[in-house]
């Protein structure tokens, strides 16, 4: 098993503006913190063709970690989420990748996943 990925927010790191704008779709813009959640899982689902469960860290904000050890993948994001619109991003696109993938990927991988991207 591969060690969780930390991913340090920063101002580098800002895609777009602090919030929801532009969040993976412009369908995010401006709606409730238990939709949110639920569209980003949706979209993880969609993008693996599989199911997913799906937590949010509450006191590690910077969290993002994919578990394999059960039936059903578990994808764990920081409440950064609600506050970094590219944290958001980046954590669908790791989450996606390391499903596909059957494994956390490495930290080079992701950075050439979004270098692609």
């Amino acid at each position: 098993m591969g060690r969780p990925v930390r991913i340090e927010i920063g101002d580098s790191l800002q895609l777009g503006p602090v919030g929801r704008e532009d969040v993976c779709d412009s369908e995010f813009t401006g709606m409730e913190d238990e939709v949110f959640v639920q569209r980003i899982q949706e979209k993880i689902e969609k993008l693996t063709e599989g199911r997913v469960d799906l937590e949010i860290d509450h006191e590690d904000g910077s969290q993002l970690r994919v578990e394999f050890e059960r039936e059903v993948p578990l994808v764990v994001l920081g409440a950064n989420i609600f506050e970094f619109s590219g944290f958001a991003r980046m954590c669908v696109e790791y989450a996606v990748e390391s499903i596909r993938k059957q494994r956390p990927i490495e930290m080079l991988e992701f950075h050439l996943l979004l270098a692609r991207n």
